[in-house]
């Protein structure tokens, strides 16, 4: 408490009271002066014989002086004060021991006065709140009690004074010394140090006319002047004025008029001028009864200047907060305007309260077509009836956020699919309508109708296969090529005789027939892996003629008649051929032949079976290319979804992970630590002076310092780091296996590397900015929420501190 009332309220440049002097020794000598002048001024309302003054001022300056200045120099002044008192009382003709004994007494007393107002209503603001009037009446009351206790004893011992009646004398003078004079010095100087304007001319006339209205009451209280007005005539007439002055001008100008009146009240006393107000008649009895009239007068107007001073600083607070809502509005509104995703918001009815630009560009609706609408009346009208039950259900059952995705039809009559955030807007515990995030997912949902088309086709493909003949359940089992082709071999051997079977696959475009599949008698260039011209082939032929064909060639020159590559075949002994396309789709793929060293070996027969096991064998072909083209789809599908997934959990402008993710990951990190004992440091970074750089220089010049410190933070990190946007201008980064003290290291390095990042918001200006990190590591079995709180804590520590540093605990 002491260390923030010296940071907060020392006087400007370390004066006193605002006191222009250079060094703090003219200033100590200035108040030692003042003192004694002040207690001098005290001695002359020394009314009873016990030598205690009557009203004691210096305590409150004493006071006042010790709330001000700074801690390191509170004892100077504390021995100021013991100096001047005790000067002020041997001058005034007490003897040396007197002196000392009262000087020691003030200084317990100022000492104590000052613990007790700070212990209960800690810094001093110039008296504008009601717990600081309620410190000072406690250092008038409690720290008086005790210091009287000491400095009655000085009297009673000096001079024979009885005691008691001198500790009440001491405890109600200084008392009423302390509210009347330290509020007045605080208040006063705490206006002084504002920048708060003079007050107006109509003001002052005002504070005049209260000043004028007093006197006058006084007067006729002490029948100085003659009235025949009651109220004018009664002290307590001087509260209502009190209360106006307080009311108008706060404790500066209560405290003010107190002193006033207590001035003319004493000074009456002493000099008799006017008439004493009450009927007591004995001299101790009136003194009594005007210090307890004047410390009643002066506490109310206080209280009452508190009272005022706090309704106005909230009525102040409360239009700053109205100020900044509306500029978080205006920013919220920016956001949304400018965003490309939809926005949009409904009543609990579901029809349009507001959307955004995005909203109108996508659906094609003008401003004025969409509000008021039914959002249901957007989707396409077979879904209509599921989305209004899904979004009714949300409404009853109170959920607060939801995801959909339905289907939009837009002005021009066009479909696209949005992917939906919905959430409750809850007021007083009452729905008063939906808040909507939407984005355009119609790209993805082709990619699904696409796979779930593919696979329809490939089902029914199979499901065909496996009514026919037994070699298509063969062909059908599997969509594995290469287990097609190896149990069709065995199945259709059973069938058709051969000594050699071959696929061949043919890219027409290109003019090459490829052979994937052999079993059999083995032919040098016609062998899997291998490739051939299509022109002067058999499958040259069965692509042009689209049928199969059977030949029984009886000599390498007859062949070579008719197909270039023939020459191959009979040199490898076979003289029976049975070829047939492969056509799926009405597009010759592939070739199926068989080939025989019988001469004569195939027939129509065998020519039709093989048309029809081509056909299947055909299907198995086109099956596997389209499972080939299914599995790419669907992995481009895990891709695109991989994407999606790292889009929702990385910030676009940083390339950091979001708050969100930062959480799933915190409880990951935190649980490994507790597992198995291994450190855990977080760091909490926070741009300086952010929002000074972005109204100076604008929102988009703020998006590169941000983007920068992003890829700042990435480059300083370890791979088994990671590190979050945690929203606006601040970040978080997880340090798994790392103590706090390894974390300083890499904090140090982010800090270094970012402060050496130059911006140039404006031509032929380069600005630099920085960053203040909090540092802490994780405590075994440590809440998230508390462990996080700790870190910013130390983060703003480091903002308090003066920026620009690492802050973590010793």
């Amino acid at each position: 408490m002491v260390k923030m009332m010296k940071d907060d309220h020392a006087g400007p440049q370390g004066k006193t009271f605002g006191l222009p002097f250079s060094s703090e020794w003219q200033r100590l000598v200035f108040f030692t002066a003042i003192y004694w002048l002040t207690a001098r001024l005290g001695l002359l309302f020394v009314l009873q014989p016990e030598g205690v003054a009557s009203l004691w001022p210096v305590s409150g300056l004493a006071l006042a002086t010790l709330l001000w200045v700074e801690e390191r120099d509170r004892w100077k002044y504390l021995a100021a004060i013991g100096a001047a008192n005790f000067l002020a009382n041997f001058t005034g003709g007490y003897t040396a021991s007197a002196s000392l004994g009262f000087a020691g007494a003030n200084v317990a007393q100022a000492a104590l006065g000052w613990w007790t107002f700070c212990r209960i209503a800690g810094r001093p603001k110039g008296f504008s709140s009601i717990k600081e009037v309620w410190g000072l009446v406690a250092a008038a009351v409690f720290a008086n009690g005790l210091t009287a206790l000491l400095g009655a004893a000085v009297p009673h011992l000096a001079f024979g004074a009885p005691y008691w009646a001198t500790w009440r004398l001491w405890w109600i003078a200084d008392g009423l010394g302390m509210i009347l004079i330290a509020p007045l010095l605080i208040s006063w100087a705490t206006w002084r140090r504002s920048i708060a304007p003079p007050p107006p001319l109509p003001r002052l006339i005002e504070g005049a006319a209260i000043i004028l209205f007093t006197l006058a009451t006084i007067l006729c209280i002490l029948k100085i002047l003659p009235t025949d007005f009651p109220i004018v005539n009664r002290p307590y007439a001087l509260f209502l004025l009190v209360i106006w002055m307080a009311i108008r001008f706060e404790a500066r100008g209560a405290s003010c008029i107190s002193l006033l009146i207590s001035l003319f009240f004493f000074g009456n006393l002493v000099n008799h001028f006017g008439i004493y107000p009450w009927d007591e008649v004995t001299q101790p009895g009136q003194l009594i009864q005007t210090q307890e009239y004047l410390m009643m007068l002066s506490v109310v107007g206080l209280f009452v200047a508190a009272s005022v001073s706090s309704m106005r600083q909230n009525g102040k607070l409360l239009q700053r907060e109205k100020e900044e809502l509306r500029e978080n509005e205006e920013r919220y509104r920016a956001l949304v305007d400018n965003a490309s995703d939809i926005v949009f918001t409904t009543d609990n009815t579901g029809h349009f309260t507001f959307v955004n630009p995005a909203t109108i560009r996508i659906v094609g609706y003008g401003i004025e077509e969409i509000i008021g609408r039914h959002y249901p009346t957007l989707i396409r009208p077979d879904m209509r009836e599921e989305a209004m039950k899904f979004f009714g259900l949300q409404f009853v059952k109170g959920l607060q956020n939801t995801y959909s995705e339905y289907p939009v039809i837009t002005k021009e009559g066009g479909e696209i699919w949005l992917g939906q955030n919905t959430k409750l807007i809850v007021q007083d515990g009452h729905v008063e309508g939906f808040q909507a995030m939407a984005r355009d997912i119609t790209a993805l949902k082709r990619v699904e109708e696409e796979v779930r088309r593919s696979k329809d086709v490939a089902e029914r493909l199979a499901q065909e296969i496996a009514v026919i003949a037994e070699i298509g359940k063969v062909v059908g089992s599997t969509l594995d090529i290469e287990e097609v082709y190896e149990r069709f071999a065995a199945e259709v051997r059973k069938l058709i005789s051969f000594d050699r079977l071959s696929v061949n696959l043919l890219d027409i475009d290109q003019g090459i027939a490829r052979p994937v599949y052999v079993s059999g008698e083995y032919i040098a260039g016609r062998q899997p892996g291998d490739a051939f011209p299509l022109k002067g082939s058999v499958s040259e032929v069965l692509v042009r003629t689209r049928v199969g064909m059977f030949s029984h060639p009886l000599g390498v020159e007859e062949m070579e008649k008719r197909f270039l590559e023939y020459p191959h075949v009979i040199r490898a002994g076979m003289r029976s051929l049975l070829s047939v396309p492969l056509i799926s789709r009405d597009e010759v793929i592939a070739s199926l032949h068989f080939r025989s060293k019988k001469p004569n070996a195939y027939t129509e027969q065998d020519l039709r079976l093989a048309e029809r096991i081509g056909e299947q064998i055909a299907g198995a072909i086109a099956n596997a290319q389209l499972y080939a083209g299914l599995k790419k789809t669907e992995q481009e599908l895990k891709e695109s979804e991989q994407r999606y997934r790292e889009l929702s959990m990385i910030d676009d402008l940083t390339q950091l992970y979001n708050s969100r993710h930062f959480y799933v990951q915190l409880k990951s990190e935190t649980e490994r630590s507790n597992r198995y004992g291994q450190p855990l440091t977080l760091l909490l970074l926070d741009l300086d002076n952010f929002k000074a750089f972005n109204d100076a220089y604008g929102h988009v010049e703020g998006d590169q310092v941000l983007s920068r410190l992003g890829h700042v933070v990435k480059r300083c990190l370890r791979e088994t780091d990671s590190a979050y946007r945690y929203g606006g201008e601040e970040f978080t980064i997880l340090l798994p296996m790392t103590t706090s003290g390894e974390g300083v290291v890499t904090a140090e390095r982010i800090r270094t590397e970012f402060k050496k990042e130059a911006f140039s918001p404006v031509s032929g200006q380069e600005v630099h900015m920085t960053v203040s990190i909090g540092l802490g590591q994780y405590r075994t079995k440590e809440e998230m929420k508390a462990f996080v709180h700790r870190v910013d804590q130390w983060m703003y520590q480091g903002k308090k501190d003066g920026k620009d540093r690492v802050c973590r605990e010793s």
